[in-house]
């Protein structure tokens, strides 16, 4: 974006380049160079607040220590008003340049945030919307020049910012080693979904433009924080508010003087903050060293404010010498929980130095999170959502719990972020609720209040496994698994994303278990790059200035083909590449099928009842050939108990147990536990069937009866298997025990 060319080979350029070679045979391969391309490290995808300035940095090196140019490029080609306006929600806003020295870019220019200009070409976004980047590492190499590149996606958060520093808007004039009160507009972005719950405060001695010193790291975003301006005579000092683990930032307005502060003084402290359980039994000792400046001499007398009730603060000497040293020990944490700010002063003939002690107490074991999304009572939810919830001051992990309808825990894992992508396959129109619980280093705290959740009639499948699109001619294929039953009423694709040079090669099909088909996107764009799309037949028309918008397009064939079928089994995207020289990636994309009627044929729960997820409901609603799986939530050895209930098999069914696992059915009845009729057939293994009660046989069989590692228990009077009218198929270990 910018208004005119800009002389250098951009990234996609270099992946054209690439592609084209490595589908190309050359008549000379220069095969005696030795040069290891750069090493650009992963970087973090963040949630940014609107109409606020963010740093962009990559760790990267490379192995052969050539000296590197660095390059950030922005990926949103969507058409947009140009040149760039702030309410844009695509397209791109970040001009290119040619590549530099530096591995680190601010958005807008550093020049821009500093004199508070305006640019034409490089604008912040004030609206909600996606921002992608791609860094590109060039070696200097004599032999032959490699690359390296990393992306990230920047979200903007609609709702959150401007992040703004408010304080020292006028030019301001402070003595050496003074301190000063920082003061920053939050904007929200303490709050969900940023979370950022630290700052560093950073001090620029050239008007902004380098910041050589940190004067406190990781503070609270809170607003408000006292620092000391170091020694050294400034015309033009600045302040940087930084986000501590995110991009965004900004620095005060006007330029800061600093003048000799004469004979003076300072006190430093070691550490200036820390979270504290109220459990903790070990007092905490802070180191207080005295600094002389322009030659003063003298005793600082010390004094203590803001002690919170109940806690013990002793300082190790009540005064110290200009070079002298002493302690603060903080000890008896079991007070009221929260943040308090104990100031240490040093005073000599009414010169004041004042250091701040951040201390944040929690209260172990009643600590909880609050939940964020989705939010309590939610319906229509996907099967496979993002839960969220606010961050915790002091935490080291989050432990979190998903219940079904009927109380069991289908999942739990314990995660270092504020939120966790489902990894369970849900099943639709079902009920479950969620709870998290902080971990800190001395202990856990209470779990959250319980939310619900309701899931809607459409099943989101999301493949994020990339496939490879060779640079010859080929088909690849990426195939979705669904475990579960239903008739189709809708079926959409939600989210293809492709990365591929001259998309006109490429023809994207879509065939579903019962084989029918449909073509989404056929050889059209010419040699336009990428696909970014979701298709749905209600979509708009496609044409090719929408191919990466995000949009909702329709396909070259209707989806509504694959209606009044069954969504169970196997479902193949194909994309076929006809011509050689382009090459690609299928990076991800999302199957989404709704339905009219739903079986549930994934057992995740013990109950053998007829809600969602039990035995007794996937059989009461499968078809012939179905397949009935036993999730790995229940325990390694699950026991079903039938009861007096009987499973009747009128159809062809296969129970799939996982490797390593067994699944016991206990039955009560007086009649065979496991009935197959002559129009009925099982296959089964690691299957356990017991009924000490009849005194006939367990498992009656008129039809046919696949058994793999399968142990029947019956007493000394019954019959294990009954197979008068039917047919046995046994392999592997297979037993019949007497209780």
């Amino acid at each position: 974006v910018i208004n005119n060319s800009i002389a250098m080979f951009n990234t996609a350029n270099i992946i054209e380049m690439t592609n084209y070679l490595g589908g190309t045979s050359c008549n000379n391969v220069i095969s005696t160079y030795v040069n290891s391309a750069p090493i650009a490290q992963v970087i973090e995808d963040k949630i940014i607040p609107h109409s606020t300035p963010f740093l962009l940095d990559v760790s990267v090196s490379d192995p052969d220590s050539d000296p590197l140019f660095h390059a950030w490029e922005q990926q949103d080609n969507e058409v947009a008003t140009m040149p760039p306006a702030s309410t844009n929600t695509g397209g791109p806003t970040f001009r290119s340049y040619l590549p530099t020295s530096e591995s680190e870019r601010y958005y807008p220019p550093i020049s821009n945030i500093v004199n508070g200009t305006s640019n034409t070409w490089e604008v912040l976004p004030s609206v909600a919307r996606d921002l992608n980047f791609i860094y590109t590492a060039r070696d200097i190499s004599f032999a032959a020049g490699c690359i390296d590149t990393a992306r990230v996606k920047l979200t903007v958060d609609g709702s959150a910012g401007p992040f703004n520093v408010t304080s020292q808007s006028t030019s301001q004039t402070y003595s050496e080693y003074e301190n000063v009160i920082v003061t920053w507009d939050v904007g929200n972005t303490d709050l969900a979904p940023i979370f950022a719950q630290y700052v560093d405060i950073l001090y620029s001695r050239d008007g902004g433009f380098t910041y050589p010193d940190t004067l406190v790291h990781q503070t609270y975003n809170d607003g408000v924080r006292e620092v000391v301006i170091p020694g050294g005579l400034e015309n033009d000092a600045r302040f940087m508010v930084k986000a501590n683990d995110n991009y965004f930032l900004d620095i005060n307005e006007a330029d800061i003087s600093v003048t000799n502060s004469g004979a003076s003084f300072n006190i430093e402290l070691d550490k200036f903050q820390k979270s504290f359980c109220t459990s903790e039994t070990n007092p905490y000792v802070i180191n207080i060293n005295a600094e002389a400046f322009e030659g003063f001499t003298g005793t600082i007398d010390l004094a203590l404010q803001g002690v919170p009730a109940g806690l013990t603060a002793t300082l190790g000497a009540n005064s110290i010498s200009e070079t002298g040293a002493t302690t603060l020990t903080l000890d008896n944490f079991a007070i009221t929980p929260g943040i308090d700010t104990i100031f240490i002063l040093g005073t000599n003939n009414g010169l004041v130095r004042t250091q701040e002690f951040i201390l944040d107490v929690i209260e172990t074991g009643s600590t909880t999170v609050t939940l964020a999304s989705p939010a309590d009572a939610s319906i229509e939810i996907v099967n496979n959502p993002i839960l969220s919830w606010q961050s915790v001051s002091g935490v080291s992990s989050y432990e979190y719990e998903i219940l079904n309808s009927a109380g069991s825990i289908i999942e739990s894992n314990i995660v270092t972020n504020n939120s966790v992508v489902v990894n369970t396959v849900l099943g639709l129109s079902q009920t479950y609720t969620w709870k998290v619980r902080p971990i800190f280093a001395c202990g856990s705290g209470n779990f959250s209040n319980t939310f619900s959740f309701s899931t809607g009639t459409c099943l989101n499948y999301v493949e994020r496994t990339p496939v490879v699109i060779p640079t010859t001619a080929s088909i690849v294929n990426s195939v979705v698994n669904i475990p579960v039953s239903g008739t189709i009423s809708d079926v959409n694709i939600i989210d293809l994303d492709i990365s591929h040079s001259w998309i006109e090669d490429l023809e994207i099909t879509l065939t579903s278990p019962a084989t029918n088909s449909a073509i989404l996107y056929d050889n059209t764009c010419g040699q336009e790059d990428d696909i970014f799309l979701s298709y749905d037949d209600n979509g708009v028309a496609f044409d090719c200035t929408l191919r990466t918008s995000g949009n909702t397009v329709q396909p070259v064939e209707n989806l509504s083909v694959f209606n009044s079928t069954d969504i169970n089994g196997n479902w193949d995207l194909q994309i076929e590449d006809v011509a050689n020289q382009d090459g690609g990636t299928l990076n991800s994309w999302t199957l989404q099928v709704c339905y009219t009627s739903f079986c549930d044929l994934n057992v995740d729960k013990i109950a053998f009842d007829d809600g969602a997820g039990s035995l007794k409901d996937a059989l009461d609603c499968a078809t012939s050939g179905d397949v009935i799986s036993f999730d790995t939530s229940l325990p390694t050895d699950a026991l079903i108990s039938v009861g007096n209930e009987r499973i009747i098999i009128d159809k062809n069914i296969t129970f799939s147990i996982p490797a390593n696992r067994t699944v016991s059915l206990r039955g009560t009845t007086a009649e065979s536990t496991i009935e197959i009729l002559s129009s009925g057939s099982l296959s089964a293994n690691s299957l356990t069937v017991t009924n000490i009660t009849t005194n006939d046989e367990v498992i009656k069989n008129a039809g046919s009866l696949n058994i793999n590692n399968v142990t029947v228990i019956s007493n000394s009077t019954a019959i294990g298997i009954d197979n008068t009218n039917g047919i046995l198929t046994a392999t592997g270990t297979n037993s019949i025990e007497e209780n």
